[in-house]
């Protein structure tokens, strides 16, 4: 890395430059990776990392088969394949044939036995626990999750990372 940029230049290609490096390494390019773009040099990164892209690129294009089939930044991407939306999982004590019902009346599932039920926002989670505990129904934890570019690239290319 240090020969292709000893001169300066004002576009670097990088491809792939954190694979097979310890962790340390990988921390002391995103920094020089980071210091660079700061001063103005243009980097076109390729990766398979999700969370590298998120952490360095301004930009984002995301190519399957050869093809760029989304582009924009990372909250561009998110916000149109999801939106707002987030998913909440929650597991409830004794689940049964009651809580998928009570699961499905939300427009969720019932998934390796937890409950998966797409919010537009984190602050309808208090009306689900409050219809949850209602229903009668003892919660033993619940998660929300965000959507992030790694589900934008599942989602647009309809397959798993490693297929």
């Amino acid at each position: 890395m240090a020969a292709g940029l000893i001169h300066g230049p004002k576009l670097v290609l990088m491809d792939e430059p954190t694979v097979g490096v310890d962790p340390q390494s990988r921390n002391h390019i995103f920094e020089m990776i980071e210091k660079l773009r700061d001063e103005g040099m243009s980097i076109i990164y390729t990766t398979h990392y999700m969370e590298e892209a998120e952490r360095l690129c301004d930009r984002i294009a995301i190519v399957d088969h050869g093809k760029v089939i989304a582009q924009g930044t990372n909250a561009e991407l998110v916000s149109s394949v999801f939106g707002s939306r987030s998913q909440v999982t929650a597991r409830f004590a004794g689940a049964d044939e009651r809580v998928g019902a009570w699961v499905a009346e939300r427009g969720g599932r019932i998934v390796d036995g937890a409950a998966e039920i797409t919010v537009e926002r984190a602050s309808e989670i208090a009306a689900l626990l409050d219809a949850a505990s209602k229903a009668g129904f003892e919660l033993m934890d619940m998660a929300l999750h965000r959507p992030n570019l790694e589900s934008v690239f599942l989602h647009l290319t309809g397959r798993a990372l490693r297929e």
